[in-house]
């Protein structure tokens, strides 16, 4: 019988994924959007792919749990509530046609060319019924109610399992005459947040979790962001006004969109395979392959893309492709478009004129669903060098931050995890007092095999990815014989249940930027201390070889390696993947810096409130590449091209300050993430490397 250590392993995440494996289903959707103009996109240039429901389709697509997304936009600009209603005769005002059939028919031809999947539609209506048109005065709260209510009794009696996520209208500037004579007024701004409360009532009316209350927050936001995110458009008198969301609006309002649709219950699972079996290969298969086989150009060298797909094995032919091409996370807004011929499409991407990355973001429709993908390029990547300069007294101040931690007992606590224990392994849950002020916890996992004996066994330490999620225990290295401890940063209780734990950890919220007013109170300070003194407790431990210490970890888990490796003497390996913090100066001189972004503008993680100055006078002491430039044991770091939260731009500009012995494994493909066989290639290097 697999023991229950071993279940536990297979169902959480394990080191060898590194964040990647997962107990969940994947699983697919099809979705109906029924709106307005808002919905269908109106006034973008290439609507099909930047309108909201494509925007949320892709957006979906990139979720953990969801694997493709099939789509249908019923979107009809001007159209209220009454326009959607079953009947003819119902619509207001008289003589209006209803859109009703319209959405029946695209249902139709989207439920059959791919059957068996669940079917959610979301709406959003109200902004048109909300304003006094000129033929008839506004909708009335009880009138909202009842055409949605009848629009959804409809619905789910064609699709009886169907899910109907209602969203609230968003904002607009409310003071508008327009072309057709509907005027909107502050009132109808009002009535747009009585629609929405009144959304309660028709969820109500139906079995729990069918219809579903979804987006309330883009409202706020548009409220907010109106400037930046919506249209500026003229109305009747030639006055400005601001109601349909731009490419970047749109964007936003189909992440706040697919944030609603998760919530969705998923369908149970069937207890039976259908006849026809499973697909061997995806319907559609495309591959995009840059000219250069390495991804690397030289300085104003061009580069070009050749995307090639096919559809049931049939090459795509007249099939229209969007892409934009700009220097890496700084992509233009506007899409270029070019056609499949035979199967293939060729971008051109350009040149650059100094080391950095060119990305090119393309997509296409194809077999009832969005393909997309980033690929980005190399130019010169080894001259790439780091804008952080490194401070005078860098060194002294780490040394005197590590010196006052280790006068501090780590009084280790220890707490039974027989969930993650078994006759091979015994874990242990482990708080540490890493400072003053600072503790940390962390599973510890080791061989039983002479448990407590001097047996001589390497330590491995592994620092936790960005955020504060629960961290779990893995029997990857200790299975390699070795003592192995992945520790979690912020001092949250693991033997929290799930709910308790989600509670705890708002407390961690912004904890990137929390601080940075000085270099003594950065978050940052106690947790890259705390790594280094949670090297020293694994060296305590009667179990330890003496010799052998390794750390490694991805993204924040990445640089906190680094930075370990560099501050505690007692390290020997180092094993970086994807690093963050690397670079973190990049975005000041309009160059793709590392995670979190910070000068960005465009990254919430990265929103600092303090001066330029005052940040770049802290973060100078805290850029990983600083403590690359101190590393003096073996390195092996591993990191993919197309990766958008650690650019590799940022990354590579510590790499290439690392002057100890150093090997590299790079993935072009790959993005925030790593392939089993650089992992493989990481266990195979620290074994030949362990003393």
């Amino acid at each position: 019988m697999v023991n229950i250590f071993m279940k536990r392993l297979f169902l959480t995440i394990s080191f060898v994924a590194c964040l990647l494996s997962t107990s969940y289903a994947q699983r697919s959707i099809n979705i109906v959007f029924i709106g307005n103009s808002i919905t269908y996109g109106a006034l973008q240039k290439h609507r099909e792919v930047t309108a909201p429901p494509a925007q949320c389709a892709r957006w979906l697509s990139a979720q953990e749990g969801i694997d493709t997304v099939y789509f249908r936009n019923c979107g009809r600009s001007g159209r209220t509530t009454y326009h959607f209603l079953p009947r003819s005769k119902d619509v207001i005002p008289a003589g209006d046609k209803t859109y009703f059939g319209d959405v029946v028919a695209k249902t139709r031809d989207l439920v059959k060319e791919h059957p068996d999947l669940q079917l959610v539609f979301s709406i959003m209506l109200g902004t048109n019924d909300a304003v006094e048109r000129k033929h008839n005065s506004h909708t009335t709260p009880d009138n909202y109610v009842k055409n949605l209510v009848a629009i959804i009794d409809s619905l789910l009696k064609l699709w009886p399992d169907a899910h109907v996520v209602l969203n609230k209208p968003i904002w607009n500037s409310s003071d508008y005459v327009s072309q057709g004579g509907s005027v909107a007024t502050k009132k109808s701004l009002k009535l747009l947040s009585v629609y929405a409360d009144r959304l309660k009532d028709v969820a109500n009316r139906y079995r729990m979790g069918q219809v579903c209350l979804g987006d309330f927050d883009a409202y706020g936001y548009f409220k907010k962001n109106w400037q930046t995110d919506i249209f500026e458009e003229k109305d009747s008198r030639n006055k400005s006004f601001w109601l349909h969301p731009n490419e970047k609006g749109a964007a936003k309002l189909a992440e706040y969109w697919g944030k609603a649709i998760m919530k969705v219950p998923a369908p149970a699972s069937a207890s039976f395979r259908q006849e026809y079996g499973d697909a061997r290969k995806a319907f559609v298969e495309t591959i995009a392959t840059p000219d250069h086989a390495d991804s690397q150009y030289s300085i104003g060298q061009p580069a070009m893309l050749r995307v090639v797909a096919r559809e049931g094995g049939v090459p795509l032919e007249g099939t229209k492709i969007y892409y934009k091409v700009g220097p890496e996370m700084y992509l233009p807004e506007q899409y270029d478009s070019t056609a499949f011929v035979g199967g293939e499409a060729i971008l051109h991407m350009g040149a650059m004129q100094e080391p950095g990355f060119l990305a090119c973001q393309y997509e296409f429709r194809a077999g009832g669903k969005t393909c997309k993908d980033l690929v980005k390029v190399a130019y010169a990547p080894e001259e790439i060098r780091t804008f952080t300069p490194m401070p005078k007294d860098f060194e002294a101040f780490w040394q005197k931050a590590l010196k006052e931690a280790r006068n501090v007992p780590l009084e280790p606590e220890f707490f039974d995890a027989p969930d993650a224990s078994n006759d091979k392994f015994v874990t242990k849950l482990v708080r540490l007092h890493v400072g003053k002020d600072k503790w940390m916890q962390g599973f510890l996992t080791m061989p039983r095999e002479g448990e407590g004996e001097k047996r001589g066994l390497p330590v491995v330490l592994c620092p936790p990815g960005a955020g504060s999620q629960k961290i779990y225990p893995s029997d990857y290295f200790p299975k390699e014989g070795c003592i192995y401890m992945k520790i979690e940063i912020h001092d949250n209780n693991q033997r929290l249940k799930d709910e308790a734990y989600a509670e705890e950890r708002k407390k961690c919220d912004g904890y990137m930027r929390r601080g940075m007013e000085s270099r003594d109170t950065y978050y940052y300070k106690d947790v890259y201390v705390g790594c280094a003194r949670a090297v020293d407790f694994l060296c305590s431990l009667p179990e330890w070889d003496g010799r052998n210490v390794i750390v490694t970890g991805g993204s924040q888990g990445g640089a906190l390696t680094i930075v370990t490796a560099a501050l505690n003497e007692k390290v020997t390996l180092c094993a970086p993947f994807y690093p963050a913090l690397c670079d973190v100066m990049g975005f000041l001189h309009h160059r793709a810096g590392g995670w979190p972004k910070f000068f960005s503008g465009f990254y919430k993680d990265g929103m600092i409130t303090i001066s330029d100055d005052e940040a770049t006078e802290t973060l100078q002491y805290f850029d990983v590449v600083n403590f690359a430039r101190l590393l003096k044991v073996p390195t092996f770091m591993s990191w993919g091209y197309n990766d958008d939260t650690c650019s590799p731009t940022s990354v590579w500009a510590a790499w290439n300050e690392i002057k100890a012995s150093k090997e590299k494994d790079i993935t072009p493909t790959s993005g925030h993430w790593r392939f089993p066989s650089s992992q493989a290639k990481c266990l195979k290097w620290i074994k030949e490397n362990i003393k």
